[in-house]
C-alpha cells in the first residue's frame, strides 16, 4: 500500500484525490494546506484522515510514502525537493509547450534533486495528464509499480 500525502487543496482534492482512489494500490493519508482550518475542513469533507496548515509538517512524517504536489508553479520546486531530500519519490509530469508553468522549473527541480523522475511530453501543455493520457497514464502507473508492496 503507498500512503500518499496531496498538497493542495484545490486541484489536489477534486482532481489527484478521486485518481488515486481508483488504484488500490494507494491510500491518501494527508491532505497539506496553506490554511490550517479550511484544510482541516476539507480533509474532513474529503475522508482524509489528516490535514496540515504546512505542507513541511507533512512531508517530515516517515509513515507517508509519497506526496501529490498540486500547488501553484512558484510553490513547486521547494516542495518537491523538500520531499526528495526526506526520501520521498517525485514524480515530474511536464507539457513541454506549457506557457504556464515553463520546463525551465522542472529543470531547476532536477538540478537540485537529481534522482526525482522526470518525463517531459511532446505537445502538452499545462495539463498533460488530459490531453495525452495515452501517454502519462502508463507512467504514472509504471511510477506506482515501483513503489507498492
Amino acid at each position: 500500500m503507498i500512503r500518499l500525502g496531496i498538497v493542495g487543496c484545490n486541484y489536489g482534492r477534486a482532481v489527484q484525490l478521486p485518481a488515486f482512489r481508483a488504484d488500490s494500490r494507494c491510500r491518501v493519508v494527508a491532505l497539506a494546506g496553506s490554511d490550517a482550518a479550511r484544510t482541516a475542513e476539507l480533509a474532513r469533507q474529503s475522508e482524509i484522515p489528516e490535514a496540515y496548515g504546512d505542507w513541511r509538517q507533512m512531508i517530515a512524517r516517515t509513515d507517508i510514502d509519497a506526496v501529490a504536489i498540486a500547488t501553484p508553479p512558484r510553490l513547486q520546486p521547494e516542495i518537491a525537493v523538500a520531499a526528495l531530500k526526506s526520501g520521498k519519490p517525485v514524480l515530474l509530469i511536464w507539457g513541454k509547450d506549457d506557457k504556464d508553468t515553463p520546463i525551465e522549473l522542472s529543470k531547476k527541480i532536477l538540478e537540485a534533486v537529481p534522482q526525482a523522475e522526470f518525463h517531459p511530453v511532446d505537445d502538452a501543455a499545462h495539463i498533460p495528464h488530459y490531453e495525452h493520457p495515452d501517454i502519462v497514464n502508463p507512467i504514472v502507473l509504471g511510477f506506482l509499480s515501483k513503489r507498492s508492496d
